[in-house]
């Protein structure tokens, strides 16, 4: 019968297996993490972030008329409702795409700084 202590062994041999399978992805984004960190302070993206953020503005605002468009009661026609809903999830999408475009960078850096710590954790 296992203990705790061996269960414990046995569960970071584990997981240190599961984490050299991952070991080569892990250490490409170890390998990005770098070049996001540039990216970042560069003067080129953070025009290009203010190219996106101004779209993103734009964006809210039309989200935000074609839900005040939904929310009025003298719309009544099925189809125009439909056509409003798939307007405002396609909308909502945009808005979540161009975020995301903005926010890459520092995702990557900050997986790669995850990654470092789980090979250090494990010896890697």
């Amino acid at each position: 019968m296992l203990d705790k202590v061996d269960w414990l062994e046995i569960n970071k041999r584990v997981r240190t297996e599961r984490v050299r399978e991952r070991e080569p992805d892990l250490r490409l984004a170890v390998q990005r993490e770098v070049p996001a960190k540039l990216l970042t302070g560069d003067p080129n993206w953070d025009f290009y972030c203010s190219l996106l953020q101004a779209k993103i503005d734009d964006a809210d605002e039309s989200l935000l008329r074609l839900k005040e468009s939904l929310a009025d009661p003298q719309k009544v026609d099925h189809q125009e409702l439909i056509l409003l809903k798939m307007h405002i999830a396609a909308e909502a999408s945009y808005v979540r795409a161009l975020r995301e475009a903005i926010e890459l960078p520092v995702d990557i850096a900050n997986g790669g700084k995850k990654a470092r710590e789980i090979l250090k954790d494990h010896g890697l």
